[in-house]
């Protein structure tokens, strides 16, 4: 989590639970058998992470495999991924459990990084420790911006979700990261075809965090020269098939392959995973206007209800 200033855990933590209560993420595919230890780590009381009880078997947290934050390692694999806002270190422990050869996470609360290299480092299985893994404790896109390494897959998971639709006072609070300057950085980090994987609470009916997430995807894909039809897909999670779940939407600096949309269809076939939108489909019509000529997008974000124009530097209040 890329906010908070104070954080505590909660739950004894060796109980094994049932993983399918580990959140709205989680397909329904999960095994209903599949039991997994975790802490709750509370931010400021708006906050939330999980620390994930781990001994180097990742057959123990393969409930990480449902989650469909974790899409876009289906797609891309066998590579460098860069977390923003490490938290609990489940994105990390997920990229690994998928493949990923190395794992480097930003992190702004050094407290949580204490967290997870001193008091609860063996809990956690010293992932932070661990040689495939690099925890650099800065605010995220100061650090990608000065940095010039490139990755396979930049995860950017539910950040500020909690403080953002709990704390009603947080909706007007400044939030770098959700700006279209911020994806151009990012997409610029990327190497040939990898992939931006953003996951945002997705309420069918009324998705403005969704339309709002696409139309930041959709303006650094054109400012590249890119096609956005042809270069974002939207995987959602509803679980028991409820009006509320959780998207993930990935965006690569260059077209999909038809192998990569194979890949992503069995995937979410598999998975009880919704593929909501990818080139060539979409069950809502204002995901495609979103993504065709600049002037449809454009009337598309002047006529809807609610702001979902793609803040930027100068007004950076994606929650607004």
């Amino acid at each position: 989590m890329e906010h908070g200033s104070k954080s505590a855990c909660f739950g004894d933590g060796q109980t094994p639970q049932p993983a399918i209560q580990g959140g709205w993420a989680l397909s329904d595919a999960t095994p209903p058998d599949l039991k997994i230890k975790q802490l709750n780590l509370d931010i400021d009381s708006f906050a939330a992470t999980f620390l994930t009880a781990f001994d180097g078997d990742f057959e123990k947290v393969r409930h990480l495999k449902y989650d469909v934050t974790n899409f876009a390692h289906y797609i891309r694999t066998g590579g460098a991924q860069l977390v923003i806002g490490v938290g609990g270190g489940r994105d990390v422990l997920g990229g690994l459990a998928l493949g990923q050869k190395s794992a480097r996470g930003v992190e702004l609360n050094k407290d949580i990084i204490t967290v997870l290299k001193d008091k609860y480092a063996a809990y956690t299985g010293n992932l932070a420790s661990d040689p495939r893994v690099d925890i650099v404790n800065d605010e995220a896109r100061s650090y990608i911006t000065r940095n010039q390494d490139k990755y396979d897959v930049i995860q950017m998971s539910m950040i500020d979700t909690f403080a953002a639709s709990s704390a009603g006072a947080f909706t007007l609070s400044e939030n770098s990261l959700y700006t279209s300057e911020a994806f151009d950085v990012f997409l610029s980090r990327l190497k040939p075809h990898g992939i931006l994987s953003c996951s945002r609470w997705y309420y069918r009916s009324q998705p403005a965090e969704i339309y709002r997430l696409m139309a930041l995807a959709q303006s650094a894909v054109r400012k590249i020269g890119g096609d956005p039809s042809k270069q974002i897909i939207l995987i959602a999670n509803f679980p028991k098939g409820g009006a509320e779940g959780v998207g993930t939407l990935m965006v690569s600096p260059d077209p999909f392959s038809a192998e990569d949309l194979r890949k992503v269809e069995e995937t979410a076939k598999d998975l009880h995973f919704q593929v909501v939108y990818s080139p060539g489909h979409s069950s809502d019509p204002i995901l495609s206007d979103l993504t065709s000529s600049k002037e449809k997008m454009e009337q598309t974000i002047q006529n809807f209800s609610l702001n979902i124009a793609p803040p930027t530097d100068d007004s950076p209040f994606f929650f607004q």
